[in-house]
């Protein structure tokens, strides 16, 4: 179910959320996409600050990235013309700082049905809107200065600052999942596009991870409390402090026995793609490897079955399974050995 949301009109059911002015075509907005809101004053997107996924997060304009969840808001439609701005990152919704009547700042909250969280999208015209709160009918606005973030005006100015711009997200960006340290206490957190954090306090507060560049996606080791790994392109981080900071250990297809305190690199592999690992070969006490690969300058899908020391091609040049190089999933069979499934799309 969806509304329109208008000016002069009054609130219909249809099939998307439609925003119109008197004498003007309706602007249709998909209740079920994902949307950047871009600054008519400079281009910004309205964001929760650092991917912030706490209670209470800043709200503030940032540089548009395509792949950031927390720049992506879907319209969760209401009763009487208004929705919910629901923020796809966190999955909590944008709401003002408060009850006053005068211009207060905005943040991410928790859905309480309050009318400080309930906005209203007007046409401006030229493909822009304003964004109007149910409470107090303030204004969705930009500050300037240094120090720059989002705030509800009192005052309707029809200024660039309170102008909107909708951006539909063309692959809604997908948030990542939190690793948790073995035995908990710990939880590392990537933000689609941002740097690592890690909370102690059960996501109460986060901290960056030191060490890590943007995008890096974290996973938690089973076995040893409070040790983390990172990778970011071809780079594998490791990290034994709970998180708190990281060192690069390697890049390429390293191997390592020790749990990442050493690492050896096989020879002629120059890029990797995917590897997964299938049951060992008879007499072998090593898993086999399957990356999808470029070894000796030719890219397809290969094996090792002694640990790296050969690299024998699984595929071929008129059998490309799943996409070959192009896949970004492969593993293999833990029961039989030389079975193994590989993810592809149709093309």
């Amino acid at each position: 179910m969806a509304i329109a949301l208008a000016v002069g009109v009054p609130a219909l059911v249809v099939p998307c959320l439609a925003l119109t002015r008197d004498g003007s075509e309706p602007v249709q907005v998909d209740s079920a996409a994902y949307y950047q809101f871009v600054s008519a004053r400079d281009d910004t997107a309205l964001a929760v600050a650092a991917g912030d996924a706490a209670d209470g997060a800043r709200i503030q304009p940032e540089k548009r990235a395509a792949g950031a969840a927390s720049q992506q808001w879907q319209l969760k439609p209401l009763g009487g013309g208004y929705c919910l701005l629901v923020n796809h990152n966190s999955g909590k919704v944008l709401g003002i700082r408060g009850s006053a009547t005068a211009a207060a700042d905005v943040e991410q909250q928790p859905d309480t049905g309050a009318t400080t969280q309930q906005w209203q999208l007007r046409d401006v015209g030229g493909g822009a809107v304003k964004i109007v709160s149910r409470d107090g009918a303030r204004v969705l606005s930009v500050t300037g200065g240094t120090d720059r973030r989002v705030v509800a005006q009192p005052a309707d100015r029809g200024s660039a600052d309170q102008r909107w711009n909708l951006a539909k997200a063309a692959t809604p960006a997908k948030p990542a999942a939190p690793a948790v340290a073995a035995g908990g206490g710990t939880v590392a957190w990537t933000a689609s596009g941002r740097v690592p954090h890690f909370s102690t306090d059960q996501g109460a507060s986060w901290t960056v991870s030191a060490g890590l560049p943007s995008g890096a996606t974290v996973v938690a080791d089973r076995a040893a409390a409070g040790t983390f790994h990172a990778l970011s392109g071809a780079t594998l981080f490791d990290g034994t402090d709970g998180a708190k900071s990281f060192t690069a250990r390697a890049g390429g297809l390293p191997h390592s026995t020790d749990g990442g305190a050493s690492f050896s690199r096989p020879r002629g592999v120059q890029v990797a793609a995917a590897v997964g690992f299938g049951k060992s070969a008879p007499g072998a006490s090593y898993p086999v490897r399957y990356p999808v690969r470029t070894v000796g300058g030719v890219t397809g899908i290969f094996r090792s079955a002694d640990g790296g020391g050969a690299w024998p091609r699984v595929d071929g040049d008129l059998h490309q399974y799943g996409g070959g190089a192009g896949s970004g999933v492969i593993t293999g069979d833990l029961d039989e050995y030389g079975r193994g499934v590989l993810y592809g799309e149709p093309s």
